[in-house]
């Protein structure tokens, strides 16, 4: 068996993708097999895991047919050579050359996984997006099996692009909550977390969909309030336009844009409130990781992902999508109450374990035998069986008051 990326370059899926390889592999002597559309890493891959490219670079529009069929043409003749009998593929590039490669006659099990909205992913009415869409509704029908991260991907799939619901399996995003556990123990080394202010934290792409300006300006009417701090994890082309904002805002002097981390847990555990701006999701595995950290988090209660993961507000607070004003509201709130600070962090860790690794990659070789297609979401929403304890000893979130 082989999974198939386009790169492993740190983005949501792409951790999602490392943790899987390890856990679905039949064993030392037949390791899952990784395969890159595009030769570019950042993540590490666990030790004995073969490593294949289709290309150095995949070069023009991600989504021009003569690209797409390069990958898959070059993926029906690794299939061959090494002889894989499935192909579990995941965002939608990838998904595209696994399923085109099928169709241009190679033998393999072609399973697709979808890890955002495509709705909203391809909302635009540019001739890529065009493409987009109509690329979705045409090759993920012809897929074995569609593995979506959240009903609400599953909704826009069944209603928006026409795949049949009986393909496709709900599957939330894994966490390998004993990996969180160690990396959240490392030492920062940031000055920030050594002062008694309350610290708000976010961790995502810089770019549109992640909606960092919002949160820019609702951070700035807490920081008129009381003294605060924001950290921002993650790395993007909208860099240079947030950090204009910033300097706008006149909070420059507490903001800071850290870029891409290896380990973004370590800055999680010993924040105080986990701010979760985003426009659009698919899951959202940033928001899942927050709750392992045991951090109470406010989200915006954007189509899919977050308000299945706070369960409606029980796990953490939903605001309405682009609401600034209640999204400051609702931060300042929790930085002034301890007491629910706590109460939010002690659900969240019981929340995150509703996504242990363990749990999710049952469910994922269930699919990927060919098993009956159904709802694999986490326990406590299908009122099925618990998933084991969390590893004591999370970092508690740093209690700043």
């Amino acid at each position: 068996m082989a999974l198939l990326v386009n790169t492993l370059q740190g983005g949501g899926a792409e951790r999602v993708a490392v943790s899987l390889l390890e856990s679905l592999s039949p064993g030392e002597e037949t390791p899952l097999s990784l395969v890159l559309l595009e030769n570019k890493a950042t993540l590490e891959v666990p030790r004995g895991t073969p490593v294949f490219s289709l290309s150095a670079s995949l070069r023009g529009d991600p989504h021009k047919l003569a690209s797409l069929l390069l990958g898959a043409w070059r993926l029906r003749r690794l299939v061959r050579e090494q002889g894989f009998t499935l192909v579990l593929s995941s965002l939608e590039r990838a998904n595209f050359v696994n399923v085109i490669a099928r169709l241009l006659g190679s033998p393999h099990r072609t399973v697709v996984s979808e890890h955002t909205n495509p709705r909203e992913n391809y909302r635009g009415r540019s001739l890529r997006n065009l493409a987009a869409r109509q690329l979705v509704r045409f090759l993920y029908r012809r897929a074995d099996a569609v593995i979506a991260v959240s009903e609400g991907v599953k909704k826009s799939l069944v209603d928006d692009f026409a795949v049949p619901g009986n393909l496709i399996s709900v599957i939330h995003d894994p966490l390998d909550l004993d990996r969180i556990d160690r990396l959240a123990r490392e030492d920062p080394k940031f000055a920030w977390f050594e002062e008694d202010v309350p610290i708000i934290v976010t961790t995502g792409r810089l770019e549109e969909p992640k909606g960092q300006a919002h949160l820019l300006r609702a951070f700035a009417v807490v920081r008129g309030k009381r003294p605060c701090r924001l950290v921002i994890v993650g790395e993007g082309s909208l860099r240079p336009d947030l950090e204009r904002l910033a300097h706008s805002l006149a909070i420059e002097s507490d903001v800071a844009l850290i870029g891409w981390q290896d380990n973004p847990y370590q800055y999680m555990a010993r924040s105080t409130v986990f701010a979760f701006p985003s426009l659009w999701e698919g899951f959202s595995v940033a928001l899942a990781e927050a709750l392992a950290c045991g951090l109470p988090a406010v989200s915006f209660d954007c189509e899919s992902g977050p308000q299945e993961i706070l369960q409606e507000g029980r796990y953490g607070v939903l605001v309405p999508v682009g609401d600034e004003a209640r999204l400051a509201e609702e931060i300042l709130r929790l930085l002034n109450d301890p007491v629910r600070r706590q109460e939010l962090s002690s659900r969240a860790r019981e929340r995150a374990r509703d996504f242990a690794l363990p749990i999710i990659a049952l469910a994922y070789r269930t699919v990927l035998k060919g098993g009956a297609r159904h709802r694999f979401a986490s326990p406590r929403a299908s009122q099925s069986t618990q998933g084991p304890q969390d590893s004591a000893g999370h970092n508690p979130s740093r209690d700043h008051s």
